[in-house]
C-alpha cells in the first residue's frame, strides 16, 4: 500500500479511546451469573469489534441454536451502561494526544463504532470529546459489521475520500481484518486480546498504544 497522504482518521471507540471492553467482561460475567453458565474465554474475545447481528452469529455458532442471545445482549448492555453511567468511562492513553495531533495537521475525524450511534455519542459526550469528531456512524446504521468493510467504506464515502486517503485506528482482529478489505491503512492498538499473525500482517502497524500510534502517523503527513 502506498505511503499516501493521510487527510481522513478513522477511529474505533471500545477498547480504542474508551476503556469500556472490560466492562464488557463485567456484564457478560452478569450474564453468566443469571443463566447459571460459562461462556469461554475465546467466544467473547470473538466479539470484540463486533455489531449486535455479528455478535448473534458467532455466539449461537458457539454455543448452539438455544442460547438466548436476545436476552442476554439485553442483560448485557443493561449492566454496561448503569456501569458507565454511574462510574464514568477512562480514556485510554494518548487520546487527547492523538485528537490534538490530528488537529494540528487539518487531518478530519470520524468515529467508526459497532456500538449504536445514539449510545456512542452519549459516551462520547460524558467525557467531553464528542465534539471533536466530525462525523459518527454506529453499528445500528450500517447492515454488514465487521470483518466486513461497510462501516470504514460508508465513513470514507461521507468525506469524499479513497480508502488510500484514509487510516483507520482499531483495536480488534475484526476491525483490522475490515480495513484490509477495504483497501485502508490501518494501525492495531491492541486492548484486552492480542492480534494474531494474520492480523500483524494486515495491518500497517501495530503500536502499544495511542502516544506510539502518533509517531508512525507522521509518515504520513
Amino acid at each position: 500500500m502506498s505511503d499516501a497522504k493521510i487527510t481522513l482518521a478513522i477511529f474505533d471507540m471500545d477498547g480504542l479511546m474508551l476503556d469500556t471492553e472490560s466492562v464488557s467482561l463485567l456484564a457478560w460475567n452478569e450474564v453468566n451469573r443469571r443463566f447459571g453458565i460459562e461462556i469461554p474465554k475465546d467466544v467473547l474475545e470473538s466479539l470484540y469489534g463486533c455489531n449486535r447481528e455479528v455478535c448473534r452469529q458467532r455466539m449461537t455458532k458457539a454455543l448452539g441454536e438455544t442460547f438466548r442471545f436476545d436476552e442476554a445482549i439485553e442483560i448485557h448492555n443493561a449492566f454496561s451502561a448503569a456501569y458507565t453511567d454511574a462510574h464514568g468511562v477512562a480514556l485510554k492513553p494518548g487520546l487527547l494526544e492523538m485528537l490534538g495531533f490530528l488537529d494540528e495537521n487539518k487531518i478530519r475525524k470520524c468515529v467508526a463504532t459497532s456500538t449504536g450511534k445514539a449510545r456512542a455519542r452519549h459516551l462520547l459526550s460524558q467525557i467531553g470529546i464528542a465534539e471533536r469528531f466530525d462525523h459518527i456512524i454506529g453499528g445500528d446504521e450500517i447492515k454488514n459489521g465487521k470483518p466486513d468493510p461497510e462501516i470504514f467504506l460508508k465513513s470514507a464515502a461521507a468525506f469524499h475520500k479513497n480508502p488510500s486517503e484514509c487510516i483507520v485506528l482499531e483495536d480488534s482482529i475484526a476491525g483490522i481484518e475490515a480495513a484490509y478489505k477495504g483497501g485502508f491503512h490501518s494501525i492495531c492498538i491492541p486492548d484486552l486480546a492480542q492480534p494474531d499473525s494474520i492480523t500483524r500482517e494486515r495491518a500497517s502497524a501495530v503500536c502499544a498504544n495511542l502516544l506510539e500510534a502518533i509517531a508512525y502517523m507522521k509518515k504520513f503527513i
